[in-house]
């Protein structure tokens, strides 16, 4: 087929195609239709097979958006389309032990994209009268399906159609989709690569497939704006275990419990009168005019004062009473405040938020805490989340906040209304990502709060953003934030923690002021030892050359200046050239295992004692000569550190007392063995040697401490001298 049919609308369908074949294939479908009309689906769907709008059986999260075929294909001729669709989305459930939303996302892609394309070909593919014959999604070729994709404009991001014609492709293997899709093939099939592979090579000659962007965290003050205008709708709920999801007696008793309470009391007592006048008949009795009176500062303090809602109508019975948005708006603000404080708690996704029912708060008497029992739909495994104060009073506000009991969710569609019917649960149930992330919107606009995240770019939030929120949090507290988030994140590996915390701004900064805390404490410490006189080693003599060069500047500079005063400014200025040193990357400055300082310029290119023998079998293995090896910056590798040996290796007082330790070690070794000084072993020193002097001989130890007295004695008397005896580190 050519490229070009991409472009020539649809006008008519071939006619000389053979009618007897034609027969012969809407026999099948027709076949096919009702061997999957008989089929029991429910574990798929509470509906038919020939039904168009299929719901989530009780096997899949009630939560899931229905998989919708009724959208597509008004044409007629599209029924061969539409049941191999319905076949395909059977295959993937049950062969394919997909989950529902998955399914879901393949047909609205192939739906959307894929199949008004496809239409639109004059070759009558899927597509034909009843009796007509129609071709295959074989007939397309590896360059056809090229073409389709290009076409997807970038706002379409075909990442899901991508991998529904994956599944196409592996799907023809099934006899009952054999007849309309036999013989197709991927681009990808055809250059022998994987999908993973060819969408790479994709994106970066074509630059049509998106690049999912990591979600950004909100900022700190858009958060603070939150949990400030949040917290009074929960403050003061009890957390006592007694009463478990429920509220307790002494809960009845603050304002907005007893203001919903009075509200519904009066609602049942005025069922008689309808949605418009019923918000006044409520507001004029007694008893409600008293709750009002009685907690307008509560009012107040969540900025839900009855002023602004108040009618203005020239008939005296509604004239200064509330709408009835002044109630449903309190109370969607309640819930929505919940919503908040749950989803900076726990971090919860939006889908696992949205199934949170009463059961999923559970306290344990063994551990004496809360916590959030949390089935998680993306993994399949089921998680707890210690849950602290704000968080208990937020999910019992939630329960309490439900407009009907009888479905389980938390978190429903109506909260408060003076309609009293009775609302299916599949209209309570908020069963798109977007309700949620509107629900949390609405309750910012409403205190004029501008959610910001942190984000270069100012990308538009939603609660997927206060889970990188979290994690940040988690990022910027704890050294253990990967452990952490794995487990309350309910991942299943080390990569996506990771993921939610080096993509966060805040994170990356209080990284980077942690990494200039410990540069700024080396190169004080250095400093101070460099002015103290306490460094030795190969680098030690170039350093004390500059400290006295500077040292006399100070003095020419003011002569006033005692000796205190050279060496506090003689110190501050060594720091500020270290430090200087450091974040302009010109020096290392790295303390390796071996106690001493890697003081290595960063533009040396030759081999460093520490990697030369790493070096060589690289250059070896690439056959690189070491003259072009060499144009290279070349890193060391503290943990093939040399240590004294180097010709950059700073000791330093501070820095070196591991040295002195096993100085003093290899010491009693040597003293021991030798029988020289033999009372002056410390005892646990000589308890050690007579327990294993027989190892001590074996390994020959005696050799290796001479050696390293002789290697280190001299350092080590430089900076160590008055903390031992005279001749102590002699060799």
């Amino acid at each position: 087929m050519s490229k070009e049919k991409f472009n020539t609308p649809d006008l008519t369908l071939k006619n000389n195609l053979s009618n007897a074949r034609g027969k012969q294939q809407w026999n099948v479908l027709l076949s096919l239709v009702e061997k999957y009309n008989k089929k029991d689906l429910t574990n798929i769907t509470t509906n038919k097979f020939d039904e168009d709008i299929w719901e989530p059986s009780a096997h899949h999260s009630k939560l899931y958006l229905p998989i919708k075929f009724n959208e597509i294909l008004q044409l007629s001729a599209a029924y061969p389309f539409k049941v191999f669709l319905k076949i395909y989305a059977v295959y993937c459930l049950e062969e394919l032990r997909m989950s529902f939303s998955t399914v879901g996302i393949k047909v609205s892609s192939i739906k959307n994209i894929f199949a008004p394309i496809i239409m639109s070909l004059q070759e009558p593919i899927l597509k034909a009268e009843r009796d007509y014959e129609w071709l295959t999604l074989g007939e397309l070729t590896a360059g056809d399906i090229y073409s389709i994709i290009t076409q997807c404009s970038p706002d379409k991001c075909p990442h899901a159609l991508l991998d529904s014609l994956n599944t196409i492709e592996i799907a023809q293997s099934f006899p009952d989709l054999a007849i309309f899709c036999s013989g197709f093939i991927t681009p990808w099939q055809e250059d022998n690569m994987s999908l993973e592979k060819w969408k790479a090579h994709y994106n970066s000659s074509v630059g049509n497939i998106l690049k999912r962007k990591p979600y950004s965290a909100l900022s700190d003050e858009s958060v603070s704006q939150i949990v400030k205008v949040a917290m009074p709708f929960i403050e003061n709920i009890s957390i006592e275990p007694g009463s478990g999801i429920m509220l307790s007696d002494k809960d009845k008793e603050l304002p907005l419990i007893q203001l919903l309470d009075q509200i519904k009391t009066l609602s049942h007592k005025n069922k008689q009168f309808n949605y418009t006048n019923l918000p006044s008949i409520v507001y004029r009795e007694p008893d409600f005019k008293n709750c009002i009176e009685k907690h307008k500062s509560f009012l107040s303090s969540i900025n839900h004062d009855v002023k602004p809602y108040l009618r203005e109508d020239s008939r005296n019975f509604y004239n200064q009473t509330p709408t009835a948005k002044f109630y449903t708006e309190l109370f969607a603000k309640a819930q929505q405040a919940a919503i908040w404080i749950v989803l900076l708690t726990t971090g919860l996704r939006n889908v696992d938020m949205r199934a949170l029912t009463e059961s999923s708060l559970v306290y344990s008497q063994k551990l004496n805490i809360w916590f959030i029992k949390a089935k998680i739909l993306k993994t399949k495994n089921t998680i707890f989340i210690p849950a602290g104060q704000a968080c208990v009073q937020a999910m019992k506000l939630l329960n309490y906040l439900r407009y009907s009991k009888n479905c389980p969710c938390l978190i429903q569609n109506k909260v408060f209304t003076f309609s009293l019917k009775e609302i299916p649960h599949e209209q309570l149930e908020v069963r798109s990502c977007a309700t949620l992330n509107r629900k949390i919107k609405v309750f910012a606009q409403f205190y004029n709060i501008d959610v910001e995240t942190v984000s270069e770019s100012d990308d538009e939030y939603t609660s997927h953003c206060v889970r990188a929120t979290l994690a940040g949090f988690i990022g910027r507290n704890s050294t253990l934030s990967i452990l952490i988030l794995k487990r309350l994140f309910g991942h299943s590996n080390f990569i996506m923690p990771e993921q939610y915390i080096r993509h966060n701004r805040l994170v990356q900064q209080k990284r980077a002021e942690i990494l200039n805390e410990m540069h700024s404490e080396i190169a004080f410490e250095i400093a101070k030892s460099i002015a103290n006189d306490e460094i030795a080693g190969p680098k030690s003599a170039e350093l004390k050359k500059g400290a006295q060069r500077l040292k006399s500047q100070i003095r020419l500079k003011n002569e006033s200046l005692n000796e205190s005063d050279v060496h506090k400014a003689l110190t501050t200025q060594l720091y500020e050239i270290l430090m200087d040193d450091i974040l302009e990357e010109q020096t290392h400055t790295l303390l390796t295992p071996m106690a001493v300082i890697c003081m290595r310029a960063t533009n040396q290119s030759s081999d460093s004692p520490c990697t030369s023998k790493e070096n060589r079998v690289q250059r070896d293995s690439l056959g690189i000569s070491r003259t072009m090896f060499n144009v290279l910056q070349q890193l060391p590798n503290p943990s093939q550190c040399v240590g004294i040996d180097c010709p950059d290796a700073l000791a330093t007082r501070t820095h070196s007392m591991p040295l002195l330790e096993q100085f003093d070690w290899y010491t009693n070794v040597y003293r021991y063995c030798t029988g020289k000084n033999n009372n002056n072993c410390a005892e646990d020193a000589q308890h050690f040697m007579n327990t294993y002097y027989p190892i001590i001989k074996a390994n020959n130890l005696i050799v290796e401490a001479e050696l390293f007295k002789k290697k280190y004695g001299a350092v080590l008397f430089k900076l160590f001298k008055d903390k031992r005896e005279d001749g102590y580190f002699d060799s």
